[in-house]
């Protein structure tokens, strides 16, 4: 069957990290003097230290790129990897002292890490998009692509193929039942969707995308994007779900977490700045460069919210960074 999007986009989620397998990453920029690229895609706060996971590309000279998978202890980078493809860390989880991330590798194949050491989920091309350690056992939700992409999540090394889905982005658990967020294929454009273990409730009819899922006193919480499209801006409407009710907030969301019965959400503002909300309060995030940022990541702790993501200095040159309330930190 021949796939025809309807609208100008194939999913935030997909290209983050399709292009950067298929194509290698050919953004350049600068961020210390032997730094090229880098972005902070999860932040998970424990004990009151920030863990953060992303990448960081670095010149070593020569005609050599380094594209490292990378995860930081406060300002302390430990790369997971070494190698000029473009790994990835998309999501880290902490649990007893113990840092997991994933990602994917050199070699494109979908992965976590435990510590430093690399656990492969996937032996064709994939991606681990998001991980939760929910007693001992560690779950991920991801994509892999053979003839077309599938969405799955993996509890330990065992696939779960998701029903229609095309990338699980976000993943939790909730009185052992696996909850994944995402995107599925609805006949001829892409929707947003969350799944209950396999079976999938779509959240949007016009286009849109799920990109991460929590789940509080029984009740779902999800992040992501509504269609149709913005004139104009290959954008559309971020929102966020409780349940089925859905309320716009900028132009994207791309974390939910849910502390004390309040709702945050974190993303983009209808002026394209960094930012949170708690509830529908917006807070925008202070950035040292006039091109912006964006925020990617949300967790909250002791009732303090610390975001995570990049910040650009022209159209290339992104910084990794995260931000405890207002004050951020680059990386």
């Amino acid at each position: 069957m021949k796939i025809t999007v309807k609208q100008g986009f194939i999913l935030k989620k997909i290209i983050c990290f399709f292009i950067p397998i298929a194509y290698v990453l050919l953004i350049a920029g600068c961020h210390k003097p032997v730094s090229t690229n880098s972005c902070a895609n999860a932040v998970f706060v424990d004990k009151g230290n920030v863990y953060t996971a992303g990448y960081d590309n670095r010149w070593s000279g020569g005609s050599t790129w380094l594209r490292n998978a990378s995860r930081w202890e406060g300002k302390k980078e430990t790369a997971l990897t070494g190698g000029s493809f473009g790994a990835h860390a998309n999501g880290i989880f902490l649990e007893n002292g113990n840092v997991y991330t994933a990602g994917y590798d050199n070699e494109g194949h979908a992965c976590y890490w435990y510590g430093t050491r690399e656990i492969q989920l996937s032996s064709i091309v994939g991606s681990a998009n998001s991980i939760y350690i929910f007693n001992g056992a560690i779950y991920t939700a991801g994509m892999t692509f053979g003839y077309n992409p599938a969405a799955c999540y993996w509890v330990g090394t065992n696939e779960i193929r998701l029903p229609d889905g095309w990338a699980a982005n976000s993943i939790f658990i909730y009185n052992n039942i696996v909850y994944t967020a995402g995107v599925f294929l609805n006949r001829d454009h892409f929707d947003a969707c969350y799944w209950t273990g396999t079976k999938r409730t779509g959240l949007t009819q016009n286009g849109g995308s799920a990109s991460s899922i929590f789940v509080y006193d029984g009740k779902v919480y999800v992040a992501g994007s509504d269609g149709p499209e913005r004139a104009g801006s290959p954008d559309y409407n971020g929102c966020c779900w409780a349940g089925d009710r859905e309320t716009r907030l900028g132009v994207c969301v791309n974390s939910v977490y849910v502390y004390s019965n309040i709702v945050y959400a974190a993303g983009q503002d209808s002026n394209y700045n960094a930012c949170y909300w708690t509830g529908t309060a917006e807070t925008k995030l202070p950035v040292r460069y006039k091109a912006g940022g964006y925020v990617l990541s949300l967790f909250v702790y002791n009732g303090i919210v610390y975001t995570a993501g990049y910040e650009i200095n022209n159209n290339t040159n992104r910084y990794a960074c995260y931000w405890k309330g207002t004050n951020e930190t680059i990386l």
